[in-house]
């Protein structure tokens, strides 16, 4: 297997740096949307990179808070109705702790 000449590696790394292009249908609601970002942003290309920066921390912040979620579930002891009952159950031991009667 022949080795790639410098000019095909800096063509190829061209390629990687260069910006990518877009082309989107929109409905009448996400051009409206799409509008509004555009006044704020200040072009098309700055709006597409806020809406892409808001939607990808989104997605990541909701998958790190599962997988932390994952690791909780099932990891504690107590009553199958705890989530629901709590109160109920807070309102006991508050009881027994303290001596009052119920």
């Amino acid at each position: 297997m022949t080795k790639p000449s410098p000019a095909s590696r800096i063509r190829a790394k061209r390629r990687r740096a260069a910006p990518r292009r877009v082309n989107a249908r929109l409905d009448r609601g996400y051009a409206a949307k799409l509008k509004v970002l555009v006044e704020r942003r200040g072009s098309v290309t700055e709006a597409l990179k806020y809406a892409i920066d808001v939607g990808y921390r989104e997605a990541t912040t909701a998958q790190a808070t599962r997988r932390i979620l994952d690791g909780l579930v099932g990891a504690f002891e107590g009553p199958e109705d705890l989530s629901t009952n709590y109160k109920e159950y807070l309102s006991e031991s508050l009881a027994r702790k303290h001596g009052l009667g119920r």
